[in-house]
């Protein structure tokens, strides 16, 4: 089993800017934009053997927390959880198959709203109404022959 938690508490502090010289000291204490205060993921593998050949199967919860797209934090991304499926088959001694399904229950997570334009004063609502999405469901799969 494998997986990660991060906890922390991104703040901005004398946010300026370094082209005109305007300061935003109101912005003091507000959480970065884009960038969560909880993430985790968490990844059971089991190990077996059919037929005396090594088989893997994985599951991954991957957990986003609610960001902003702005500065002012006036505009929520909100969290999100996405679970991924793996497995991995030698099939003989030269062929490996590996099968992922990402996305599988199709989350519909929110990575970022538009940079160029949100970054101070939001979107005016208090959740994102534009903003680019991660990839829904999609399916992998790859065969390696090795000599």
């Amino acid at each position: 089993m494998t997986g990660s938690v991060t906890l922390q508490d991104p703040q901005t502090r004398s946010l300026s800017n370094a082209s005109t010289g305007a300061s935003y000291g109101d912005l003091d204490g507000k959480q970065i934009s884009r960038i969560p205060k909880f993430m985790a993921s968490l990844s059971p593998t089991l190990y077996f053997d059919i037929a005396e050949r090594p088989l893997e199967l994985s599951v991954t919860t991957y957990r986003m927390g609610q960001r902003y797209v702005d500065y002012t934090n006036a505009t929520a991304l909100p969290a999100y959880t996405t679970y991924d499926l793996g497995l991995f088959a030698r099939l003989s001694d030269n062929l490996e198959l590996q099968l992922h399904a990402a996305n599988v229950d199709n989350s519909a997570g929110l990575t970022e709203g538009n940079a160029r334009v949100d970054t101070l004063s939001g979107q005016g609502t208090a959740e994102a109404i534009y903003a680019r999405p991660i990839f829904g469901r999609n399916y992998n799969a790859s065969l390696t022959w090795r000599w």
